[in-house]
């Protein structure tokens, strides 16, 4: 297309081997077609489309753009790459490090993804890393962000949602695919979230499914059937005790607390300076009255509940802590305004 002067000038060949490099020679093409496509619609005019009237009277005028392969890259998607949409969907707030626990843990994530791709990095291929920490502690968010970072080809997110309906070997055989697929590509990352849901853990009994459990077991702990590929398994959790007592901890090479918000000076940096929360005066009040440990997805979850109640642009502290009563756990909230009022 370039030799033929198909392309605009603004395509850069490179980049788009850059983003294409999980999709197979037929999507390519695919990819090359649809953006053939978008350049010559972008040439129709549809108030005279059924004459087949088209703007351009030299065909040979029509250029392919950088735009119109971001389009038709939106539309032809690989079976093996990033899953964009759903890494996008964990990240639903900013990652702050807001203490020295959370630069720690980002510090050695990119530790171990510096490792994982470099030729003289860890001999290690598959890399396995346990988030524990309370529920709306950012986990899932901290696992999206690094998987993201790393820029590895093949990224997957493993997550109960999409196993709603599922049989525990329904949920097995997905599993088992998910993996087999990220051995296929050199460097793949995939993420099991919330790994007590997907076995199905409940406290009352307790009941899980021994299925799924040992599925995951033999899965994390499998080596790389294939040589010079690496794989990097992220999982999270919530529930300490599940995965201490079935034993699945044992199960990861590494294991990371995330931390809660746990001092004022840590809820200032998390609030002051977003949208509501320019008082400063007013964000002092509330890190100051927030006397509790709150994850920090609970956290920005609240504040911008707080902002639709704010009778301004600012959100005070007698609204925040008004929404916290509403929206926090019954212990937590009470706990926390006890002498408030």
């Amino acid at each position: 297309m370039r030799e033929h002067g198909y392309l605009g000038s603004d395509v850069s060949i490179p980049h788009l081997a850059n983003v294409t490099q999980n999709y197979s020679g037929a999507e390519i093409a695919g990819v090359v077609r649809s953006a053939a496509s978008q350049a010559f619609n972008r040439e129709v005019n549809l108030n005279t489309i059924s004459t087949g009237e088209i703007k351009t009277k030299n065909l040979e005028e029509i250029k392919v753009t950088a735009n119109d392969f971001e389009l038709a890259l939106d539309e032809v998607k690989p079976a093996f790459g990033q899953d964009t949409v759903d890494l996008d969907g964990c990240i639903k707030y900013d990652i702050v490090p807001f203490c020295p626990e959370v630069t720690e843990n980002i510090s050695d994530m990119d530790h171990i993804i510096n490792e994982l791709n470099s030729p003289s990095g860890t001999p290690q291929q598959v890399v396995s890393v346990l988030l524990h920490g309370p529920k709306g502690s950012g986990k899932t968010a901290l696992a999206a962000y690094m998987a993201k970072k790393s820029e590895f080809p093949f990224v997957r997110v493993v997550s109960p949602e999409k196993f709603v309906g599922y049989g525990e070997h329904g949920k097995v055989t997905q599993l088992a695919k998910t993996f087999d697929d990220a051995y296929k590509s050199k460097y793949a990352c995939i993420i099991l979230d919330d790994i007590e849901t997907l076995c199905e853990y409940v406290r009352i009994g307790p009941r899980f499914s021994n299925a799924v459990l040992q599925a995951l077991k033999v899965l994390v702990t499998r080596q790389h059937p294939k040589p010079d590929r690496k794989l990097l398994i992220i999982a999270t959790t919530a529930s300490a005790d599940f995965v201490r007592f079935t034993e699945l901890e044992d199960a990861f090479s590494l294991h990371m607390e995330v931390p809660m918000v746990t001092t004022p000076a840590a809820v200032k940096m998390l609030l002051y300076g977003r949208d509501g929360y320019t008082n400063e005066g007013e964000v002092d009040k509330i890190a100051k009255s927030l006397d509790m440990d709150l994850g920090v997805n609970t956290l920005f979850m609240l504040s911008e509940l707080a902002r639709q109640y704010a009778p301004g642009d600012d959100v005070p502290c007698d609204t925040f802590m008004r929404v916290l009563r509403l929206r926090a756990p019954r212990k937590v909230a009470h706990d926390s305004l006890q002498g408030f009022e």
